[in-house]
């Protein structure tokens, strides 16, 4: 069981299910009302914003941060890296440098942002406010605001309605 005082924050109404698997809790700022379902991993720094859904078998791993925004979700079986090798070197973490060279860059996820099963998204990517990124989707390079993305790599394929989503969260927040 993972203990409050172990966190760097944590909110109210957080929902940790027990086969959920985070080490270094202390690494981790977790604001309210956030779930991290069954088998999720976490193996970073994180900031996981209020109303965030971590899927089960989502994976957030790396050794610089990752920030998910208010109201973001992470379907099952995606993967957030902000930590990866060059692999013209060797590419293990157990062998010291400088027979290896670490790739780290912060990763950031916007608010109301949705990213579809089993999608990766590499180090160094900013993902603005409102995009959604379909299932099966890889992501290399930031993301445009409220805009549908698809396809390994993705691409643009459609708009999001920015006034419908934020119109939908003000009646969630008045009720």
């Amino acid at each position: 069981m993972l203990k409050r005082e172990r966190f760097r924050g944590y909110g109210k109404g957080v929902r940790i299910w027990p086969m959920a698997r985070i080490a270094q809790p202390e690494r981790v700022w977790i604001g309210n009302h956030v779930m991290i379902d069954d088998f999720a991993l976490i193996i970073a720094p994180v900031t996981l914003r209020d109303y965030v859904h971590v899927c089960a078998h989502a994976s957030l791993l790396g050794s610089d941060e990752i920030e998910m925004g208010e109201f973001s979700a992470i379907a099952p079986g995606s993967r957030i890296f902000s930590g990866t090798e060059d692999y013209n070197t060797m590419a293990t973490a157990v062998v010291p440098a400088p027979f290896r060279n670490p790739y780290r860059a912060p990763v950031k996820i916007g608010r109301q942002v949705a990213i579809g099963a089993n999608s990766v998204i590499l180090c160094g990517v900013t993902i603005g406010e409102g995009a959604v990124v379909g299932a099966l989707s890889l992501v290399k390079t930031d993301l445009e605001p409220w805009t549908i993305y698809a396809g390994v790599p993705v691409r643009p394929v459609g708009k999001r309605d920015r006034e419908a989503v934020l119109e939908c969260e003000r009646r969630f927040r008045e009720s």
